[in-house]
């Protein structure tokens, strides 16, 4: 495999959207700044022992400036802005290719030739077979099917590095009871039907008939008024009905009124930005620790994850020796990426950039 990779994809997001999308929605980066003076001769950064060439990042961006992408990138941006972007970008995924190949093989993580083909099949998937679209959406962003491959061989190595730094991580189910204990307020839920009709004239006359209506009456009477005039999608099957729900899932003041109602009872009518509603609280529950012991697991396991993958981070590029010429920016620790240096960080910079 190489080294080299000839444009940045958001690799988090290869898998799942087509590839054109993926691209696009790359974060691109170049610098500036010129090569006068002794910045200009150093590399664009090391990794160790490893360098980066400012010869390379320039030629990369070359190659991105006859693509497309760099025209949209340049209306978006500006092109100097652009051209930043695009080298501050280049530099960091290079940067974290050297880090975390290295650190894979410290792991004995390798990529298959079936792995990598499998991810390849799913990218080009998204395109139902039209290899002409495939091989157009690289040629929007400059790329070549070699430059690809390292690039999703970079994002197939992340996830396995993951899965070995955080794979022991998965919380216990006192944990996720003792979480459920504290966010009760989190798991209460109401269950609700509703009319929701344009005018408040209309809202006003509904309202009348259901308090005209006698008590054994009521709660029919409310059906057959929502499936008749209410303007709610699937209304004549639901009959209002919304089931149960979090009150936050519902706008302010339909929220507001949910809460001021007793089981049963039936708001006037409320404005939102839908319309004017009449509401019909039906029930309150604290939604069952079963019920919400999946939900539960995914918000403690994938928080404890996210910090120890980025403690991992952290601790991997500082032993990596990471430095990058003042050129380019600084690089940012915490985010691993190449930014630009203030004034406070490097004396005389300034945000955005340096001269030619």
């Amino acid at each position: 495999m190489g080294d080299k990779p000839s444009g940045t994809v958001n690799l988090g997001r290869v898998k799942r959207l087509p590839l054109a999308a993926a691209l696009l929605a790359s974060v691109l980066a170049f610098s500036a700044c010129g090569d006068s003076g002794p910045a200009g001769s150093r590399p664009a950064a090391s990794v160790g022992d490893r360098t980066i060439e400012t010869a390379e990042v320039t030629e990369a961006f070359e190659k991105f400036e006859d693509s497309p992408g760099f025209d949209q990138l340049s209306q978006q941006q500006g092109e100097s802005q652009a051209r930043r972007l695009f080298e501050q970008s280049y530099v960091s995924q290079l940067i974290r290719r050297y880090v975390l190949r290295a650190e894979a093989e410290e792991m004995n993580i390798d990529i298959s030739d079936d792995q990598l083909s499998a991810r390849l099949e799913e990218i080009k998937a998204q395109f139902q077979g039209d290899e002409t679209a495939f091989l157009d959406a690289l040629k929007q962003q400059g790329l070549t099917e070699a430059e690809l491959d390292e690039l999703v061989t970079d994002q197939l190595i992340e996830q396995e590095l993951r899965k070995k730094v955080t794979g022991d991580l998965t919380p216990s189910d006192q944990e996720l009871r003792a979480y459920y204990e504290d966010h009760l307020d989190d798991y209460k839920e109401v269950r609700a039907s509703h009319i929701l009709v344009e005018e408040m004239a209309l809202a006003e006359n509904l309202s009348d008939q259901l308090e005209a209506a006698p008590k054994g009456e009521m709660v029919s009477l409310f059906g057959r008024l929502a499936a008749k005039e209410s303007t709610e999608p699937n209304a004549k099957e639901s009959r209002g009905d919304l089931g149960w729900a979090s009150p936050s899932n519902y706008v302010v003041p339909f929220a507001n009124a949910l809460e001021e109602l007793e089981i049963g009872e039936i708001s006037g009518p409320v404005q939102t930005e839908f319309g004017f509603h009449l509401i019909r609280l039906t029930g309150r529950r604290t939604r069952p620790f079963g019920a919400a012991k999946a939900e539960i697991a995914q918000t403690v396991g994938g928080s404890r994850s996210d910090k120890a993958w980025q403690e991992y981070l952290v601790e991997a590029y500082e032993s990596a020796g990471v430095e990058v010429n003042p050129r380019y920016g600084e690089f940012d620790l915490e985010t691993q990426q190449v930014v630009n240096a203030t004034a406070e960080d490097v004396p005389g910079a300034e945000e955005g950039g340096g001269g030619p």
